[in-house]
Parts: C-alpha cells; sequence; structure tokens
C-alpha cells in the first residue's frame, strides 16, 4: 500500500509538471514575443500528456480497443493495454485549443482529472462509440465510458452521415467521458455546412 501512494505522488507531480510547461495562453497571445515560446510548450505538452496516458492506462491495466487492429495491436502482442498515442495526441490537442479559444475551464486544467479518470476506471482509452438505437434520422449512441472529445466527434460523424441521407439528425450519446469544448462540435459541423444545436 505504501509504494502505491508513493506511486500515485509520483503520477500525480508528473503531470503537474506536464501541466507547468504551458504558459498562460492569454498572455502568450497578447504579448507576441511569447507567441512562439507559447506555441513550442503547447506542443511540448502534448507529446507529455501522448507518454502520460500510455504509461497511466498500461499501469493500471485499462486494455486499449483500437477501431483497426494492427500485427503490433492483435491478440498476440505483448503490451496491448497502452493507449494509442494518435487519441492522446487529439485529445491533448483539444484540449490546448479550448485555452487558446478563451475557455479555460474545458483546457489543459482537465488533464488531472483526466488521470485520475483512467486509474479509476471510469474512462477507457481507445473506445468507440456504439449504436444502441437506429431510427433513421433518430440514433441512440453509448459513448462506452470513452474519450469524449473521441466518442463526441465519432457521433457526429454519425450525425452527419444520417443529414445527408435523411436532411436531419437527432440523437443522444450516453456514458461518454467529459466531451471537452462544446463549441468544437459546432465547428465540425460548420465545416460540413451544417447547423448544430447542442
Amino acid at each position: 500500500e505504501h509504494d502505491e501512494h508513493r506511486e500515485d505522488g509520483a503520477l500525480e507531480q508528473r503531470v503537474l509538471d506536464v501541466l507547468h510547461r504551458v504558459p498562460d495562453p492569454h498572455r502568450a497571445v497578447l504579448d507576441h514575443g511569447h507567441l512562439h515560446a507559447a506555441r513550442q510548450r503547447a506542443i511540448e505538452f502534448v507529446d507529455d500528456f501522448v507518454d502520460l496516458i500510455g504509461d497511466v492506462s498500461g499501469r493500471r491495466h485499462i486494455r486499449a480497443r483500437p477501431a483497426e487492429a494492427d500485427e503490433e495491436g492483435a491478440e498476440g502482442d505483448r503490451n496491448p493495454r497502452r493507449g494509442e498515442p494518435g487519441e492522446a495526441r487529439a485529445v491533448a490537442a483539444n484540449l490546448v485549443l479550448a485555452n487558446l479559444s478563451g475557455h479555460d475551464s474545458h483546457g489543459i486544467g482537465m488533464a488531472p482529472r483526466y488521470i485520475d479518470a483512467i486509474c479509476e476506471g471510469g474512462l477507457t482509452p481507445n473506445t468507440t462509440v456504439r449504436m444502441r438505437t437506429d431510427h433513421g434520422m433518430l440514433l441512440g449512441l453509448d459513448g462506452q465510458r470513452g474519450f469524449g472529445q473521441t466518442v463526441g466527434a465519432q457521433a457526429m460523424e454519425l450525425a452527419f452521415e444520417r443529414v445527408r441521407q435523411h436532411g436531419a439528425c437527432i440523437f443522444s450519446l450516453s456514458h461518454a467521458h467529459h466531451l471537452g469544448r462544446i463549441g468544437h462540435f459546432a465547428e465540425m459541423a460548420v465545416a460540413q455546412g451544417l447547423v448544430s444545436l447542442h
């Protein structure tokens, strides 16, 4: 038990170290002399977050479930539980973008809570959205405790397909972890020439 507390303390310190690599985004944007440094530190945060998610996922035996398994990710893989770096990178980039969009409450400050949720079993990396109800333009989706940034985007893509077929789509998404900045999903719709309400 003592070793586990020491391990958790080291993990918490590592999370704090990662967060401190990114400066105040508002100050950086206002002071153009610091913009390059802020951008570089944001990139470093993304890289560190990717490593951190992989380490925590492996340590807590959270089984990764990529959408498509390659030879390394097949059942014979000796280390199948590490989080996929592509997903962790996308989530980290989403957090940084939230800060730079002025929504600090949904930015990199969420990283410690994400780590805790993985350790507690409430967040499962590399989970895909699952269809529970399908009535054409009406969908009931299950996020299966996945990263909200991931299953939320998958849900939106499914909705876009239904809009092309039916002209509109209404869907619910349950059992998703924190979705992050909701405006991101509206921006996905705008990029498709659509309008979305959340």
